[in-house]
Formats: C-alpha cells, sequence, structure tokens
C-alpha cells in the first residue's frame, strides 16, 4: 500500500514543486468523537464518527483481505468490535 499517512501536511509543498503561486495551507481541527464543548466542533465530531462507523468497511476492506489475507468474516468482526468500543463512553 505505500502510502504516505502524513501526506496531506505536504500537500502545500507538492502544489508549490508543480509551479502553482499563492498557495497557501489552512489547518483545521477535525475531532472524530462528539467531545468538544465548542458546539461545531461537536457536531463535526459526530459527523466524523458517524463517517467513520458507516465507512470502516470501504476503507478497509481492500487491504485487510488482499493485504493482510484475512476474510471478509474477519473484518465484519473486527468492525463490530470497532463500532462497539467506539460507542461506548
Amino acid at each position: 500500500m505505500e502510502a504516505d499517512p502524513d501526506a496531506p501536511l505536504h500537500f502545500h509543498e507538492y502544489m508549490r514543486e508543480a509551479g502553482f503561486a499563492n498557495v497557501s495551507q489552512t489547518i483545521l481541527k477535525i475531532p472524530t468523537s462528539p467531545w468538544p464543548k465548542d458546539r461545531r466542533l461537536k457536531k463535526v465530531g459526530a459527523l466524523e464518527l458517524l463517517n467513520l462507523m458507516e465507512g470502516a468497511q470501504g476503507f478497509l476492506l481492500r487491504g485487510y483481505t488482499k493485504e493482510f489475507g484475512r476474510t471478509r468474516e474477519e473484518l465484519e468482526l473486527l468492525l463490530m468490535r470497532m463500532r462497539k468500543e467506539l460507542t461506548t463512553q
């Protein structure tokens, strides 16, 4: 899979190297659960948690089955445990 997990932190550099001018970078706080006290961040966190819970199968399916040699059933069990962990306070 060879993807650099920190690649988004370097996008502005890649754009400049490609010849783009006036490139700016804005880093936003994106919570992954509804823990923040700020109302807007709390809503963003709730939506990100929903996105993770709903999209995890799509995010993980290829890598977990092809790269790690696991079965789809093993992935479903992992996803069930993940969802339980994420919703247990």
